[in-house]
C-alpha cells in the first residue's frame, strides 16, 4: 500500500475511534441529544515548533484541519475530535530511473510530514455574534517521512514508500475567537433547523512526547547506500489557525 493509501487508511480509523471516544462520554453523563448543534470546522495551519523540536527543525510548518463537535443545548461544553496534517520539510532531486535510459528523468521528493489526532473539550460559552473559546486536547503526533517517485509533475506519484517513523502522545491547551458572519438560514421550512456561519481564529500549544523524525537533509545517500540520520527529542508545537465553522442547530438529532 502506498503512503497516500496507508494515510487515508489511517485517518479514517483515527475518526471511526475518536468518534466512538466522543459519544461514550456524552452517553455515560446523559447528555441529551435535543436540540443540540454540529460543529464543523475548516482550518489552515501554520506550526512552529518549539523546545528541542525547533531546535532541530526551523522550518514552519503549514497544513490543514478539520475539527467535528457537538455542542449540546444551553451548555457550554462541545466535545469532537480534531485531526491536523502537517508538512515540515521537503527535498526535490531529479534522477535518472536508469543509468541504461539516460532520456527518462524522473523527480524523487522527501516530505516529512505529520499526522495529529486529538479528542478535544471545548468550553464555550457565548454564541452570540462574538464567540471566545478554549480548548484542551489530548491524542497523538504521527511523524513520518516519505519519499515519492513521479514522471512528470502534472501526473500523481508513480511510487512511494515510508523511509522512517514515529508515534509521540500530544496534549495541550488553546484557544480562540469565532465570528458570525452567516446568520440562522432555515434549513427546512417548518423545522426549527438553522446552519450559521464564523469565521475562526485561534491558536494552540501541543506538548509533544519524545520520538524520533528526520528532518531536511537528514538523508544521506553515499556509494548507493542510504542512511538515516534521526533526530530526537520533544515534538512540542506552537499552532496558529484561521478557518472556518459551520454551526448546525438541530431540533433533534
Amino acid at each position: 500500500m502506498g503512503t497516500h493509501g496507508f494515510a487515508s487508511c489511517f485517518a479514517r480509523r483515527v475518526l471511526t475511534i475518536g468518534i466512538v471516544c466522543v459519544l461514550i462520554p456524552l452517553c455515560l453523563t446523559g447528555v441529551s441529544f435535543a436540540q443540540g448543534s454540529l460543529d464543523i470546522n475548516l482550518n489552515f495551519l501554520t506550526g512552529i515548533p518549539s523546545g528541542a523540536f525547533g531546535d532541530n527543525v526551523s522550518n514552519t510548518a503549514l497544513g490543514g484541519s478539520v475539527f467535528v463537535g457537538y455542542h449540546a443545548a444551553e451548555k457550554p461544553i462541545v466535545i469532537g475530535v480534531d485531526l491536523e496534517y502537517f508538512r515540515y520539510g521537503k527535498e526535490c532531486r531529479t534522477e535518472l530511473l536508469s543509468p541504461d535510459i539516460p532520456d527518462l528523468p524522473v523527480e524523487v521528493t522527501n516530505r516529512n510530514e505529520m499526522i495529529l489526532a486529538h479528542l478535544l473539550i471545548r468550553i464555550q460559552p457565548n454564541l452570540g455574534e462574538i464567540a471566545p473559546y478554549f480548548d484542551s486536547m489530548i491524542g497523538f503526533n504521527y511523524l513520518y517521512t516519505r519519499t515519492s517517485l513521479r514522471g512528470d509533475r502534472r501526473y500523481n506519484d508513480i511510487i512511494s514508500t515510508t523511509n522512517f517513523s514515529d508515534l509521540a502522545l500530544s496534549y495541550g491547551l488553546g484557544g480562540g475567537i469565532k465570528i458570525k458572519v452567516l446568520e440562522n438560514i432555515k434549513l427546512e421550512a417548518g423545522k426549527e433547523d438553522y446552519v450559521s456561519l464564523f469565521v475562526d481564529l485561534g491558536m494552540r500549544y501541543l506538548f509533544g512526547s519524545e520520538a524520533e523524525y528526520l528532518k531536511e537533509g537528514s538523508i544521506q545517500r553515499v556509494s548507493g547506500e542510504v542512511n538515516y540520520n534521526a533526530n530526537k527529542s520533544r515534538t512540542d508545537l506552537l499552532q496558529f489557525k484561521i478557518g472556518v465553522t459551520l454551526m448546525f442547530r438541530f431540533s433533534s438529532l
